[in-house]
């Protein structure tokens, strides 16, 4: 049983999901191929990206309030659009920057030389207090070295660090390729789920099966069967392919008992696991 990730909805169910005319949903479609999100031709089939249904949902209702479409793109062409943060590299200017300082000390040796040769006796008066003045400056220049070799220093100890968090663990490689793809799975057949019980639209037996990751002759097969809060059950067909609706499952309650019997009433009331993904009805676990 092989099943493919849930990336794609059928355009042709769209209409029914939102409740919409055809015209008025591709106006909608239209409007987010302004923003760089655009839909899935694959021959003769046309598929709109599930990862942007939510966005799909706030522009219908953004238009059914009665607002306009430049508003919508105002507020979230930015969010969609916003290029990734740029990294600023000081350790070239750095670099240039003790290079000038560098660059000062040999002319102030110099200029102390050339006072000394051409006067002689001045230099000999004057020595201490020269001295003196140029004292600071040499100091100041010397202690200007020094923070910017630290500063240096510093830089390419962060380079350091942010090349070491760019390496991508093997922990971190199985959650990003492995785990978060499932988790996206699962998030987006429990919010299709969940628009189907609540606007009443039917899934066909392939799109059913894409979504919960079973061989479609496996679900032919069946007339009713559930998964994690949900019920789906076979309800006509529609050419070849049999349709089914989906209904939420009630909430069962918790109960608390007291007593000695704790551990056993506990483990009585305690709800059984549900089928998964990749698995016939009749087993359990919701696991990809």
């Amino acid at each position: 049983m092989h099943g493919l990730p849930v990336d794609r909805v059928p355009v042709a169910q769209l209409a029914t999901r939102l409740g919409i005319k055809t015209a008025a949903l591709y106006d909608r479609l239209n409007t987010l191929e302004k923003l760089g999100i655009d839909r899935i031709r694959e021959g003769r089939h046309v598929y709109f990206p599930a990862q942007h249904l939510p966005l799909l949902d706030a522009l219908d209702q953004h238009l059914k309030a009665k607002r306009t479409i430049a508003e919508f793109l105002a507020q979230h062409r930015a969010e969609v659009t916003a290029p990734p943060p740029e990294r600023h590299d000081a350790l070239p200017q750095v670099q240039r920057d003790l290079a000038v300082v560098e660059g000062q000390r040999p002319g102030l040796l110099g200029l102390q030389h050339q006072l000394q040769t051409l006067f002689p006796s001045f230099w000999a008066a004057g020595e201490a207090t020269l001295a003196r003045l140029a004292a600071p400056f040499i100091a100041n220049q010397d202690r200007m070295v020094g923070q910017l070799t630290q500063l240096n220093t510093h830089v390419e100890q962060l380079d350091a660090t942010v090349a070491a968090m760019q390496t991508v663990s093997p922990a971190v490689a199985h959650l990003r390729d492995t785990v978060l793809p499932q988790f996206e799975h699962l998030k987006a057949a429990l919010a299709i789920f969940e628009s189907c019980a609540q606007t009443g639209a039917l899934l066909l037996t392939a799109q059913l099966a894409l979504l919960v990751r079973l061989n479609p002759k496996t679900i032919s097969k069946q007339q009713t069967f559930q998964r994690q809060g949900d019920r789906f059950t076979k309800v006509g067909k529609e050419g070849r392919e049999s349709v089914w609706r989906v209904t939420k499952l009630p909430s069962l309650p918790v109960c608390e008992p007291s007593g000695q019997n704790t551990l056993q009433a506990q483990a009585a009331t305690s709800p059984q696991p549900q089928p998964g993904f990749g698995e016939s009805p009749s087993r359990s676990s919701w696991s990809g």
